[in-house]
């Protein structure tokens, strides 16, 4: 009877040992679950996503936002115009509801359709510079998907264009918000395409040729460029990734 206790006790200890592994596994693969839930569903629920400041009570950057997030950022900000250069994709059930409460709150929302990756019409972004520069819009957000490709090239332009500062001065800015070159250089591709053409419309207060006009912005100009953007409605992509 003696020589039996070692054995009985190594097999409880091995027992004991079995069951604290099984479940410190349950409570990691619990962990990770709430994790992965709190970033796919709660998360942009309740915290502004990508925010940053562009120029203190006049330009603000973000992600798509719900809701609730799109209040807090009215109530916090008393935002006046959403220059949206694609967050949801059109007709769909969230941007349908983004267009719901920037009409309950009483917020001009223009509506772009630009790719996740900062690519797409280079009309949409010499649209994006005008109402940007014009204090009337002011506060205002600028928003995407994930706030980093379409809104940093959008932020980028406005420094250079708009502020006069150096491409050197304004890049690192980007960093803050989830781009990076690296993975991201399609964007510096894109702006390197198309820089010299979005600058001369702008200042020229004229657009691209070869490209549509935006599909949902107008602010100004003669009657012909908005009967033309209305011929080109139906011809303009759609498209929405995400970023």
């Amino acid at each position: 009877m003696a020589d039996e206790q070692p054995t009985n006790a190594k097999h409880n200890a091995g027992f004991h040992l079995g069951r604290f592994l099984r479940n410190l596994a349950i409570v990691v693969a619990l962990i990770g679950a709430g994790i992965w839930v709190w970033d796919q569903y709660v998360k942009d629920q309740v915290i502004i996503r990508n925010y940053g400041v562009v120029t203190d009570g006049e330009i603000y950057r973000a992600g798509r936002q719900s809701n609730r997030t799109m209040r807090k950022l009215h109530n916090q900000h008393d935002i006046k115009t959403i220059v949206d250069l694609g967050a949801f994709v059109r007709g769909s059930e969230r941007e349908n509801q983004m267009e719901g409460i920037a009409d309950e709150l009483g917020i001009e929302r223009h509506r772009f359709d630009l790719e996740g990756d900062a690519t797409g019409n280079p009309n949409d972004y010499v649209a994006a510079l005008r109402l940007m520069a014009d204090e009337s819009n002011y506060p205002m957000l600028v928003q995407c998907g994930a706030g980093a490709q379409r809104t940093t090239l959008a932020v980028l332009l406005y420094r250079r264009i708009v502020e006069g500062k150096s491409f050197e001065e304004a890049y690192p800015e980007a960093f803050k918000h989830e781009h990076d070159p690296e993975d991201d250089w399609i964007l510096l591709t894109y702006l390197a395409e198309h820089y010299d053409e979005i600058r001369t419309a702008f200042e020229n207060e004229t657009w691209i040729e070869g490209y549509p006009l935006p599909r949902d912005y107008w602010v100004g100009g003669p009657e012909a460029d908005r009967a033309a953007a209305e011929r080109d409605d139906d011809a303009a992509p759609v498209s929405d990734d995400g970023a």
